[in-house]
């Protein structure tokens, strides 16, 4: 490693297997960190146990599960779901720690967290329980969480995708996942007409591949024929446990047709971590595009305000931002007493709405003698909750101490 200082470090946390990429600003890619040093071994198994009071995860979790009698932790996903986190005194979050602290050394850097400017974790799936509780994982570890990104897989894959050279970006790029002998298909289109221009990440189909070398390649090879054949690619990659090239003899000449550039990518969702870093925080040159993802908020939500005696509207809600990284709290003065109008816009600004909510009980007071705390939060894709405290004014109106909720569907 060349830097270690301003790390920007992705960490891609699967079901099963989790990899560590950090990001090398001399060549401008992302470089996967060995399990151990001097091998090629990227992937480790998402375990976790705790023996003899210190946090051990993939193989060594199963060494000390399987050689000392350790208990292996269930994974923060299972903790999620079992909700029985109680009887073993550790939560998914505790879990979410741990699992990103041990992951963390295996850079072999000493003060690790200090030499941190960037951290994205990858989960599989974007839920409000892993959001919440990876967020109490990174204030566990001490990390800011301004510096911490959360991707899911196919936003990962959009920031590894166009970080590539222009004849890899120039059409469609695929990607092949393989989980043991399942292998599934995504699609990540752009469409250039539009202003930004907007890419998206499809699920094509996944496939049962047979054990055979010969009839696996078969097998592929129609799979894939299939795929593909419905537009053209400039870039297709490979990933996951269950590939092979000893295997793999027709259908990798079937990838490559129509002078589609083909590569294996062992790391690919952690490296796409590091480079979504380096995308927001440095580089900026996806400015004109947006990724159409599932968490992506399609819709603004604002208030129009007064200025110093100019009329401004106040975003509340951003669109083209994921859900759980849009949020707003500020505090205003409200010139009628007892009401606030919310208007939302979609992103195309095809469709516009208001929507009132009425702070009953807020009391006798006049025009601008109300000052209230208004916070804006997401709590998923397609709804946003909007809440206003009344803080009273000063010692000539005290607060009565009432919150006021809106719920508005985006």
């Amino acid at each position: 490693m060349n830097e270690v200082r301003n790390l920007l470090v992705g960490l891609d946390i699967g079901y099963d297997l989790s990899r560590l990429c950090f990001y090398d600003r001399e060549t401008g890619e992302s470089v996967p960190c060995a399990v151990k040093t001097g091998t090629n071994l990227y992937a480790y198994p998402t375990a976790l146990v705790r023996f003899r009071n210190e946090w051990h995860i993939g193989y060594e979790a199963l060494y000390f599960a399987g050689k000392e009698g350790a208990v292996r932790i269930p994974s923060p996903y299972e903790l999620q779901k079992a909700e029985d986190s109680e009887e073993s005194g550790i939560t998914a979050a505790d879990a979410f720690a741990a699992l990103i602290g041990e992951s963390l050394k295996m850079l072999g850097i000493h003060d690790i967290f200090n030499c941190i400017s960037g951290l994205a974790v990858v989960t599989p799936e974007i839920t409000p329980v892993t959001v919440e509780n990876l967020r109490k994982a990174f204030g566990i570890l001490g990390l800011d969480s301004a510096k911490c990104l959360i991707l899911d897989e196919g936003e990962s894959l959009y920031y590894y995708g166009y970080s590539q050279k222009p004849q890899v970006t120039v059409r469609n790029m695929g990607l092949f996942c393989f989980n043991g002998d399942e292998v599934s298909f995504f699609s990540m289109t752009e469409m250039r007409n539009s202003r930004p221009a907007a890419a998206s990440v499809d699920m094509k189909g996944t496939v049962t591949l047979p054990g055979d070398p010969e009839k696996r390649d078969e097998a592929f090879t129609s799979a894939a024929n299939r795929w593909i054949s419905a537009g053209s690619y400039s870039g297709i990659f490979i990933t996951g446990e269950g590939f092979g090239t000893e295997w793999a003899v027709n259908s990798v000449k079937t990838l490559s047709r129509g002078g589609a550039h083909v590569f294996y990518v062992d790391s690919l969702f952690a490296g796409g971590a590091c480079l979504a870093l380096a995308e927001r925080f440095e580089k900026k040159a996806f400015n004109g595009r947006i990724f159409l993802g599932k968490a992506l908020v399609r819709t603004s939500v604002g208030i129009d305000v007064s200025d110093e005696g100019r009329a401004v509207w106040l975003p509340l809600i951003r669109a083209g931002r994921n859900w759980y990284e849009n949020e707003t709290s500020c505090e205003l003065i409200l010139d009628d007493r007892n009401e606030i109008t919310f208007t939302s816009v979609s992103m195309d600004g095809s469709e516009r709405k208001t929507e009132k909510l009425f702070l009953d009980g807020i009391g006798d007071r006049p025009p601008l003698a109300s000052r209230v705390r208004l916070t804006a939060v997401c709590s998923g894709g397609s709804e946003c909750v909007i809440t206003v405290r009344d803080l009273g004014f000063g010692e000539i109106f005290r607060s009565t101490g009432k919150t006021w909720e809106l719920k508005m569907q985006l």
